[in-house]
């Protein structure tokens, strides 16, 4: 094993429990560093981070690493609890796109994995505990009915979620300027008109796409878009064509998979901390590619004639 890869996986798990352990305190003390202690938005965590969506999205590109090395050695304790610290992370942010995005990956993972009865199993077991979640009062299904519920605090629209007003507003500025788009750093005066062309003027949320696809096409037209979805593609055919492991592959695919799924109801390549991790994974697969291994090497002995 390259002594990158075992040095990551090494270290990796413990700082993900470290992490999680630091989320789940300000669960209960509600400290912030940005924020008085015991403020209530403090109590939803958020790390360091400013918001607590930019943590479950973190967290969320982690979940494959932490999923397919558990699944790989499932009597490895620091895997276990680096999977527990992960899907901790994302279900106490409370991301209602990162939980739904979190078990349908497992599933796949398992369905791949699994053969048979053993398959069949886990299949039903998954069932039986979504209907359990679905049918009981517990966090998820308050944090689900919460976004079909027309008294919602969160709604400030006609619409059923406040996402679709972000959406019909940037597909009107989509449909002005298709082609090139209309730059990057939109502000809220910027974006005004396009609201009040759907009779939203006092919509105090007069946000960015909140899609990150639908942020491209306004950004950047459709030449921005293609030029995105050509490096995207170069990626994947490098990732397919250059690594042999395939637990490697599949990590760093389904990290990939998993921010683009996820951008479908947020701009999770405009938040930094996010950009950050995707460098960070894109530098551990160049230098995978390159055949690096950064092991230091110990000084040359040369033998005497």
């Amino acid at each position: 094993m390259p002594y990158l890869r075992r040095t990551l996986d090494k270290t990796a798990p413990w700082l993900l429990i470290a992490w999680a352990i630091l989320a789940y305190s300000q669960t209960i003390w509600g400290w912030s560093l940005l924020r008085p202690l015991g403020e209530a938005a403090n109590f939803r965590p958020h790390g360091f981070y400013s918001h607590p969506l930019t943590l479950a999205y973190v967290a969320l590109l982690c979940f494959p690493y932490s999923l397919i090395k558990w699944l790989r050695q499932p009597r490895s304790l620091s895997f276990g609890l680096a999977l527990l610290a992960t899907s901790s992370l994302i279900l106490l942010t409370n991301s209602r796109t990162c939980m739904v995005i979190a078990v349908g990956f497992t599933l796949w993972n398992l369905w791949q994995r699994l053969g048979g009865k053993q398959r069949w199993l886990a299949l039903a077991l998954a069932l039986l505990t979504l209907t359990t979640i679905a049918t009981t009062e517990n966090r998820i299904s308050h944090r689900i009915a919460a976004t079909f519920a027309s008294d919602s605090p969160d709604r400030f629209s006609d619409y059923p979620d406040d996402r679709l007003a972000f959406w019909h507003a940037h597909w009107l500025m989509v449909t002005e300027r298709p082609w090139l788009g209309h730059g990057i750093n939109l502000n809220t005066a910027y974006r005004t008109p396009y609201y009040e062309k759907l009779n939203l003027s006092d919509f105090p949320r007069k946000y960015s796409a909140h899609n990150q696809w639908l942020q491209l096409l306004a950004d950047g037209g459709m030449i921005g878009l293609l030029f995105f979805c050509a490096w995207a593609a170069g990626l994947l055919w490098q990732l397919r064509s250059r690594f042999l492991d395939p637990d490697f592959r599949a990590i760093v695919r389904q990290s990939l998979a998993i921010l683009a799924i996820a951008s479908l109801t947020q701009n999770a390549f405009y938040d930094s901390e996010v950009r950050y991790l995707l460098t960070l994974i894109l530098c551990l697969l160049a230098a995978y590619a390159s055949g690096a291994d950064i092991k230091p090497t110990q000084p040359e002995v040369h033998e005497n004639a």
